[in-house]
């Protein structure tokens, strides 16, 4: 599976905690910026390596120690709005973005009580945009 994208995603609690939430900022950030290089691009064997853990995103429905909530009629949140993102976006957006959505569409839900909860997802050297393209269909000759 070298060279291949790799997709992970787990729904499943990651811990008991409850997240409670905090009140809601209403301001917008420009964000950090960072400018990084290269510090070398040889190894000691004078060619270059690929990493062992490459091309992957590996998506979570919660972040570690914390429970993730489910309805009892329409499932997991993390699945529901993971299917509803892809369904509406995913002709045009790439996995990541759509994954970036899935997460401000969760900050937006909250228990009867007020709980929230936060998904999340890491990238291992996955540099490539993405795109599902469902329904893409290649002319025929």
């Amino acid at each position: 599976m070298r060279g291949k994208p790799k997709l992970f995603l787990f729904q499943a609690c990651r811990g008991e905690e409850e997240d409670m939430g905090v009140p809601a900022l209403d301001t917008k950030s420009a964000g950090d910026q960072m400018d990084a290089r290269a510090i070398g691009l040889q190894s000691s064997s004078g060619f270059l390596k690929d990493p062992v853990w490459e091309d992957m995103v590996i998506a979570f429905a919660t972040i570690p120690g914390f429970i993730s909530w489910r309805n009892t009629d329409q499932g997991s949140w993390f699945i529901e709005t993971l299917c509803m993102v892809f369904m509406e976006h995913s002709y045009d957006t790439s996995l990541r973005d759509m994954l970036d959505i899935v997460g401000l569409q969760l900050k937006k839900r909250q228990t009867t009580q007020g709980r929230k909860q936060s998904a999340e997802y890491t990238v291992r050297s996955f540099h490539k945009k993405l795109y599902l393209h469902p329904a893409f269909s290649i002319p025929a000759e």
